[in-house]
């Protein structure tokens, strides 16, 4: 079973009950193709960092969900794209190693891809 998450940026101009409907309808689409342990995070309205559509401001919602299907996330992502409410969306696959080190390489353990010192870097090259 893999473990995904996905944060998606929702109009601005939509009232909070608005949002709450449109993150209940990407609920239910993730629950009816599969999806296990959904999580909904709103992290509300914030500042983008170049305009999307014209709209400076985004309502943030992230998604934690699970499944065997492998087919759920392109759905779930088809109908992000033709929902009008959604500016953008990024979908990705998350592990309990990602989730627990946070990008740190030297605390990922020994014999992990990740492992390498920044002296060696000349090797590389």
């Amino acid at each position: 079973m893999r473990s995904y998450e996905s944060v998606v940026i929702v109009d601005p101009g939509l009232t909070d009950a608005q949002v709450n409907d449109e993150l209940n309808k990407l609920v239910e689409v993730l629950k009816a193709n599969g999806g296990l342990n959904v999580k909904t995070q709103n992290w509300g309205k914030k500042e983008l960092a170049y305009k999307v559509r014209n709209k400076k401001f985004g309502s943030h919602v992230a998604f934690e969900f699970t499944t065997e299907n492998a087919g759920l996330v392109d759905e779930f992502q088809r109908v992000l794209r033709i929902t009008d409410n959604i500016l953008k969306f990024q979908t990705v696959v998350t592990s309990v190693r990602t989730r627990k080190y946070k990008g740190n390489p030297k605390r990922a353990g020994s014999g992990s891809s990740l492992d390498f010192d920044m002296d060696d870097r000349d090797s590389y090259y």
